[in-house]
């Protein structure tokens, strides 16, 4: 038995080699036949490329000397000398072209000159061939057939006079001359298969029958390829390679069986395109594969020859080496398997030494262990690493596995379980991910990958190996965490550009209400009941206006003003807007005095955060009502910095405390984690944003603060935001009232795009007793001023508008008259606030929704010389006071 698989081994040696030495040489082969078509298609580019050039070159030559021809004034005036001229060109070009003519703009011949009968009839520009007359570059048409049945094609040159074109030059050239002088000039021939095909794949030379079939003596018509190689699909998706791309190669299948070839004979391709105005070719040519392979005919028969005789030999001296072979075989078994039989024991105590060395140097931990039918443990086996992994003191023993078993977290036992006991499955290998209470308490993950042996008895042994993966599910919740961040910015991105794009129109909306309302108040009385009405109205429209700051404070898209501000007094201000809206169970208990309470903010700023604390808390204790506290407290740094752990709080003046606390149900942990998050909120569906919370932690922290959170379930929570305290002296609010506006005679320039705003900014400065003279774009507005620049004490315009901005604008008023005055207003601007306004020199910078009071004062002002910038911080002021 064991010299007939000998006998078969080493013959089959032989022809394994020869398998081998035929795969080398034919890889040889292919090399070298791939690198003879690979220089034989770069031999066919250059003379592709040689042909093209000198076609290139044969047109050029041609545009300079029509170029130098029309330069002539006698051409160019038409004169009786154009005719002389035509026909001396002719008489030198006459091998190269058949007719020259001189033609108008409008396709008229003036002059001409041809060979033989050639003329032209009536305008040649009704042609299609023809190009525009009216280009100032050289044009070639496309191959046609004249009216002598001849392939030819036009060569046109504008003629100028002056910087104009009035005519041009135009040249008929045999095709057949340029396919004798430049193709088979550069030394192509039939034998090549040549080809010249338009870039919209018509056929314009083919000398080769089996190529495309032969033509009709009598075809005038330039045939398409796709139509004459519609027999041919090989040959039409070259064709329609080579109108795709200016140069390269490619393969096509001929039946060449007519001219003694095969019937389906693979040629290897090139093509170039020749670039002509207004015109395109592509030249290609073709050979046999098989004619570019025939020298290596000889080379394959060399092979074949040398391995047959390699074989022979190798043959026949293997058949020696096996007999002797055979008797030296023989001899040593009985010796081999003497030494086998010593070296296998020395070799299964070594591979035991180095089992339990692998075992031990491997960081995870290795177990082994043996089940029987009933699922009953019999053996198991733990390396040393399990001891660290799961905090053992010492080395786990046998029973190292039964102390992992119980250090498993309840809620992941099953998993486990399933995986260890596969006595009646048949797939019994996995991987189960868990969780363990470690000796010292703490919890790790463990992943682990076992696989199972069934035993002839029915028992199954498994193996496997479990690796601590606790920083590897830490890095995967930190992952989370960061994605969910991500998640939220792209979301406040989103609410950012849509509070942008809404804000300037609902902010003119608004001003337009609330102008319009005033004067109707002013008609109605105060104290009438219509007067009534339209006072809830203007409330309306300011707390539409405080949603629209909200959003884009959130957004984080408004540019705030920020000063000095009483808080305390902020604070008493809100609380009166703020307690109609609490309901009547929730107790408020206020504690507002503050030795010092002035911090830097804008006052909405401040009243965003108490009106959201406050309505939160307020939700929080429904339906049962409870007790509110709202107070003011100042912290110096220290104290602060012990509150807020972790924060960076370095104001040397110290910090404002803002407590708000209910008596509410509390939060856990959990949620105290989300509650500041965007969108995160515990309402049901519709009665509920998520903003609240997330908008006071984000001006908080945009004014160098803190939002700190106290909350135990069932005892209410009280958060706290801390906000540094300021030096500098609180600006006086400025006069308002529907009473006592100032007012004036002088002449004004009113400038917006908005009908109904226009109408009410008019009305309310006419009653004032101002002049005024309105325009709805930037650009009328402009032309105004240009006309008559000393006419207007004073501009007012808004920004965003659809025919020149106010900005621009500015610009233009300022270079006709630098010292005149202006009050900017917008809605909302991504281009232009208040510093970009003051670069402007604007004296005033209104925010909309302004009242008419603020619009009277802002105007006032203005005009007497005591208006700046911080005028927009002014209209903020008078804002509060109504």
């Amino acid at each position: 038995m064991m010299r007939t698989r000998n006998l078969l081994l080493l013959t089959a040696v032989p022809v394994l080699l020869c398998a081998a030495g035929a795969w080398l040489l034919q890889l040889t082969y292919n090399e070298v036949k791939d690198r003879t078509i690979a220089d034989y298609s770069s031999r066919q580019m250059l003379l592709l490329e040689q042909s093209a050039i000198a076609v290139e070159n044969f047109f050029r030559s041609n545009e300079l000397e029509l170029r130098s021809l029309s330069r002539i004034s006698d051409m160019a005036q038409g004169s009786v000398d154009c005719q002389q001229m035509l026909d001396s060109y002719l008489e030198i070009h006459c091998e190269q072209i058949t007719r020259i003519a001189r033609l108008d703009m409008e396709g008229n011949v003036l002059y001409e000159a041809g060979i033989g009968q050639r003329r032209w009839q009536g305008s040649p520009l009704e042609e299609e061939h023809w190009r525009n007359p009216e280009s100032a570059e050289m044009q070639v048409s496309e191959v046609f057939y004249n009216e002598l049945d001849e392939a030819v094609l036009l060569m046109q040159v504008p003629v100028r006079s002056a910087d104009s074109v009035i005519g041009m030059l135009a040249i008929e050239l045999p095709f057949t001359t340029i396919t004798r002088d430049f193709i088979h000039g550069a030394g192509i021939s039939n034998a090549m298969y040549p080809l010249v095909v338009s870039d919209q794949l018509l056929e314009l030379y083919c000398p080769s029958e089996v190529m495309l079939g032969e033509e009709e003596e009598d075809e005038r018509e330039i045939c398409s390829l796709e139509e004459c190689a519609a027999d041919n699909p090989s040959l039409l998706a070259y064709g329609r390679m080579i109108a795709s791309r200016p140069q390269g190669s490619g393969s096509y299948v001929l039946d060449l069986s007519s001219i003694g070839g095969g019937a389906d004979s693979v040629m290897i391709a090139a093509h170039q395109q020749v670039s002509l105005p207004g015109s395109g070719w592509s030249i290609s040519i073709a050979t046999p594969r098989d004619e570019i392979l025939q020298g290596l005919a000889h080379y394959t028969q060399l092979q074949w020859t040398v391995l047959s005789i390699g074989a022979l030999i190798l043959g026949g001296f293997l058949l020696i080496m096996l007999r002797s072979w055979n008797l030296m075989r023989e001899r040593e078994l009985l010796e081999r398997s003497d030494r086998e039989l010593r070296d296998s024991r020395q070799r299964a105590m070594d591979a035991l030494q180095r089992y339990e060395q692998v075992v031990s140097m491997i960081p995870d931990i290795f177990w082994r262990v043996e089940v029987d039918k009933a699922g009953n443990l019999r053996s198991a086996f733990l390396s040393p690493a399990a001891a660290e992994i799961l905090g053992l003191e010492g080395e786990a023993d046998s029973n190292g596995l039964a102390t992992l078993m119980q250090m498993v977290l309840p809620e992941d036992m099953p998993a486990l379980t399933r995986m260890l006991m596969p006595v009646e499955q048949k797939d019994s290998s996995g991987q189960v991910e868990f969780r363990i209470r470690r000796a010292d308490g703490r919890i790790i993950w463990l992943r682990t990958s076992s696989s199972a042996e069934p035993r002839p008895d029915g028992s199954v042994l498994l193996a496997g190996i479990s690796q601590d993966i606790t920083a590897i599910k830490q890095a995967e919740g930190e992952r989370e965490e960061l994605e969910e961040k991500l998640r939220q910015s792209m979301k406040l991105e989103a609410i950012g550009n849509l509070a942008g794009g809404i804000a300037h129109d609902f902010n003119n909306i608004l001003l337009s209400i609330s102008g319009n309302t005033h004067m109707a108040l002013q008609h109605a009385g105060e104290d009438s009941q219509a007067g009534h009405h339209l006072q809830q109205v203007e409330l309306a429209t300011e707390r539409a206006a405080q949603l629209v700051n909200q959003i884009l404070t959130f957004a984080r898209r408004n540019d705030r003003q920020r000063s000095s501000q009483d808080v305390s007094v902020l604070l008493g201000e809100s609380m009166k807007l703020l307690r109609p809206t609490i309901p009547s169970s929730v107790e408020i208990i206020t504690r507002l005095r503050s030795e010092h309470s002035s911090v830097l903010a804008d006052p909405i700023e401040i009243q965003q955060i108490l009106m959201n604390l406050c309505s939160n808390a307020a939700q929080a204790m429904e339906p049962r009502g409870g007790r509110l506290e709202i107070e003011l407290a100042m912290l110096p740094r220290e104290q602060a910095r012990a509150l807020a752990t972790g924060s960076e709080l370095d104001n040397e003046q110290g910090y404002l405390q803002i407590s708000v606390s209910d008596t509410g149900p509390g939060m856990s942990e959990e949620l105290q984690s989300k509650v500041f998050d965007p969108f995160f909120t515990t309402k049901e569906a519709g009665q509920g944003t998520g903003l609240g919370l997330a908008v006071v932690h984000g001006i908080a922290r945009t004014l160098g603060g803190e939002v700190l959170l106290e909350s135990t379930a069932g005892q209410g929570s009280t958060f706290r935001v801390l906000l540094p305290l300021s030096e500098e002296e609180q600006p006086q609010p400025a006069a308002s009232g529907r009473s006592g506006m100032p007012r004036g005679t002088e002449r004004l320039m009113l400038v917006d795009d908005e009908p109904a705003i226009l109408m009410m900014l008019e009305k309310v400065l006419q009653l004032l007793g101002y002049a005024t003279e309105s325009f709805s774009s930037g650009n009328q507005a402009l032309e105004a001023f240009r006309h008559d620049p000393d006419a207007y004490e004073l501009v007012i315009t808004d920004q965003t508008m659809p025919h020149g901005t106010g900005d621009r604008l500015i610009q233009g008023i300022r270079e006709l008259r630098p010292q005149q005055r202006v009050i900017l207003c917008t809605g909302f601007s991504n281009t232009v606030d208040a510093q970009q306004a003051e670069h402007l020199g604007v004296q005033v910078f209104l925010r909309k929704p302004f009242t008419p009071a603020q619009l009277a004062q802002a105007v006032r002002s203005t005009l007497d010389g005591n208006a700046g910038i911080a005028a927009e911080q002014e209209t903020e002021s008078a804002r509060r006071e109504q």
